[in-house]
């Protein structure tokens, strides 16, 4: 929805993309209909490394509006009279850890912005299409990038827990496993965190 590479994504390519979305979770339904779909990363709020960026013209943007412009506007983007939001059964933000240590970024994780961010990004989905759905925000045990790949991830996930467990339409958190053989110490992990 807000990709990294560009500052700006036309209004007509994000209406394609939100079709072609519909379009495929319709598929999915049809031959899956007890299934449950949502869309990795809807409700998320992206990129916590930046809070502004400056475009090619010399304009400066607030990347958290930004995204939450675009998640609401394609969330309204309409494919055989039904909305993104509607071809959805619940939200799956993802909040995985990615900062520097000592960073902005990680502080702005520690003191609880970008869970806020993401409760904004949540109810204002909820309040424009009037109906909450479930939400089921994304973690990783591990690091996923940036220097500190692959390390416990404990402290900033239960910080960004202990704040998204009181949202609105909360029902549990699911957690990203890159590869099957982390599964074997699931349970050591998650009685950790």
């Amino acid at each position: 929805i807000d990709p990294p590479e560009e500052i700006v994504y036309s209004e007509e390519r994000l209406r394609n993309w939100a079709i072609g979305v519909i379009r495929r979770i319709n598929a999915f339904k049809i031959r899956c209909p007890n299934a449950k779909f949502s869309l990795w990363g809807f409700g998320s709020p992206q990129r916590s490394a930046h809070t502004v960026v400056t475009t090619a013209s010399g304009n400066e943007v607030d990347i958290f509006q930004r995204t939450k412009e675009k998640m609401l506007f394609v969330s309204n983007v309409i494919h055989d009279g039904q909305t993104l939001f509607d071809a959805v059964d619940f939200l799956s933000p993802v909040l995985y850890q990615k900062s520097e240590e000592g960073s902005s970024a990680e502080e702005r994780i520690e003191n609880g912005e970008r869970a806020r961010q993401c409760i904004e990004i949540v109810n204002a989905l909820f309040e424009q299409h009037g109906e909450t759905k479930p939400v089921v925000p994304t973690f990783a045990f591990e690091y996923e990038g940036g220097s500190q790949e692959n390390q416990n991830a404990d402290r900033l996930n239960s910080i960004e827990m202990s704040i998204l467990r009181n949202m609105p339409g909360f029902s549990h958190f699911q957690m990203w496993h890159a590869y099957y053989n982390e599964l074997s110490s699931f349970e050591d992990k998650r009685d950790n965190l």
